[in-house]
């Protein structure tokens, strides 16, 4: 068969294919052609292509996230490599595993004002876990090192640096040779027994509340959805998740945020926990970090699986670096009965239910908004994969409950770049389910070139919440009152939904009004074919109603309708 005379790029190829990886999305580019050919010449590896490197990355990353496995994502030299980073920056703080592979230009020709040319070896130094840099005559060794350790250690994105001498174009006649597929077992973290029986004093004996953040490490599979009753259902510790945790169990808080800020006042004073455990990554609502940190004599606990020291409160007792389920399953067996019931799990359990209450009472009695919008669109969800965006879109989603398959967002970073391409990506990977992807007008703009991608599935569907701008700053008390709001951060725009979802060949929903909802929501949800579904909303509304539900649960309102 024909294949690239680079060979170097051949081994690539069968190492990635070895190593597992199933898919690779490519960027047009030179000096990356020999590298693309391989890849193509491969049949274990599906091939897409993307103009935009930065949308191509966040697509990688919601095919890895979803899938649990690696991803390959080759580009050109030049600034081509630097459009990667923000994807990488996320996959960092994920741990999700990307292999990412930079076409270079020989180390000889680097400063010399080369075209296309800059300083590539190391260039995402502070986002990468392993790195290396070869050239034409490598034996791949050190790629090979990256990838097992990528598999085996600490997940997330490597970095290879690939230096490719011209003539770039050539191809040969080889044999169409494989590599043995790897077998790898995943690096078990040796937990000290006496940190063990520590912790299972703690959970034992004291106050405890665990907080579990959005799901960091997709090298470990897709969260189990459940926490030993164990751990859960003791009456001396409370266990609230984020959203994002992919952690559901009937004695499991969601609605973080809004919880906190109803239990307040008990928090600091007559119903303050002794310690409080953080797992996986952060929370949505930030407040409440505020609020413990405001906790006298609070001690922290960080779990985590890169072994990081996060001193979130200013409390810091000790750090274990573990997947948290693994961890309190082996502490489970350790733990002693109760002997004298505490209130701290009922009180939580009795907050959070308020919270959920509240939100779905105003929600029944509220204006057309997009707290009520979502209500719909959540109720409506089981064995959905949903995306959400960031700023409101998410917040709102922690109000109610969900019957998801998963629920992810751009969470490690929490930017508002590519919602939209990391979407798509989880489309393509799991392409029995729809993936729904709930998104502000803001970000839909600011991703909306993934719409050009000539492969995107047909369960991809997408409900852009429109209300003229950035809600999250009319809201948030640092910059609704700015005299500059308006003019440079809410940026109220008219972004053209309709005409981009026709222009790139998505079928078009529109909802004026809850009637609307009702009438073309089922349609849009269940069409065999990729949609858009535009609500059109008004942030002075959605503003009221989110004001209403903040003083509700602060206690300083009644439920009244909106």
């Amino acid at each position: 068969m024909l294949n690239t005379d680079k060979k170097v790029c051949r081994k690539c190829s069968q190492l990635l294919s070895a190593y597992g990886v199933e898919y690779a999305i490519v960027s047009p580019g030179t000096r990356n052609a020999p590298m693309i050919y391989a890849l193509k010449q491969n049949t274990d590896i599906k091939v897409y292509s993307v103009v935009d490197e930065r949308s191509a990355a966040f697509i990688a990353l919601g095919i890895a996230t979803m899938q649990c496995r690696p991803v390959a994502l080759v580009c050109t030299s030049g600034t081509a490599a630097l459009n990667y980073a923000p994807a990488i920056a996320e996959a960092y703080y994920r741990n999700a595993p990307l292999v990412v592979i930079t076409a270079d230009r020989p180390s000889e020709m680097i400063d010399k004002q080369r075209t296309q040319t800059i300083r590539q070896q190391g260039i995402y130094a502070n986002f990468i876990r392993y790195s290396c840099n070869i050239n034409e005559v490598s034996d791949c060794s050190d790629v090979d090192s990256c990838l097992k350790d990528c598999m085996t250690k600490l997940s997330g994105p490597i970095h290879i640096n690939l230096r490719l001498q011209e003539p770039l174009g050539n191809v040969i006649e080889v044999e169409d040779s494989k590599i043995d597929k790897v077998i790898l077992v995943k690096e078990q973290l040796d937990i000290l027994p006496r940190r063990l029986q520590i912790l299972s004093e703690i959970l034992s004996t004291k106050k405890v509340l665990v907080l579990v953040g959005h799901e960091m490490s997709s090298s470990t599979g897709r969260r189990e959805p459940y926490l030993s009753n164990a751990i859960t259902s003791r009456s001396n510790i409370a266990v609230l998740a984020d959203v994002t945790s992919g952690l559901h169990s009937e004695n499991v808080m969601g609605n973080i945020g809004m919880t906190f800020k109803s239990m307040c006042h008990k928090i600091i004073n007559e119903l303050k926990p002794d310690y409080v455990i953080t797992c996986g990554g952060s929370i949505v609502d930030q407040s409440s970090i505020e609020i413990l940190k405001k906790v006298p004599g609070l001690k922290h606990i960080s779990v985590n699986a890169e072994g990081v020291e996060y001193d979130t409160f200013g409390c810091l007792e000790k750090t274990i670096q573990s997947d948290y389920v693994a961890l309190f399953e082996m502490v489970v067996p350790l733990l002693k009965d109760e002997e004298n019931r505490s209130n701290l799990h009922d009180e939580w359990t009795s907050a959070s239910r308020h919270t959920y209450n509240c939100a779905l009472t105003i929600s029944n009695d509220a204006r057309w908004s997009q707290m009520k919008a979502t209500r719909y669109i959540l109720d409506r969800s089981d064995d959905i994969n949903l995306q959400l965006g960031n700023g409101m879109t998410v917040r709102y989603a922690q109000f109610f409950e969900n019957k998801c398959n998963t629920v992810m967002g751009n969470r490690g970073v929490s930017g508002i770049d590519g919602s939209i391409s990391t979407a798509i990506g989880t489309a393509i990977a799991d392409k029995e389910r729809t993936t729904l992807l709930l998104i502000g007008d803001m970000g839909f703009q600011y991703d909306m070139g993934a719409l050009a991608c000539n492969f995107i599935p047909d369960n991809l569907k997408i409900v852009v919440m429109n209300n003229a701008g950035g809600g999250i700053f009319r809201l948030i008390s640092n910059t609704r009152n700015l005299p500059i709001m308006e003019q440079c951060l809410a940026s109220i725009t008219n972004v053209p939904v309709q005409q981009l979802a026709e222009a790139y060949g998505f079928s078009y929903y529109k909802a004026e009004n809850y009637a609307d909802l009702e009438l073309n929501y089922p349609v849009f949800i269940k069409t065999k074919q990729k949609a858009i579904l535009e609500l059109t909303l008004q942030s002075e509304i959605d503003n009221k109603i989110f004001n209403n539900y903040i003083s509700i649960i602060n206690g300083n309102k009644n439920l009244d309708k909106n």
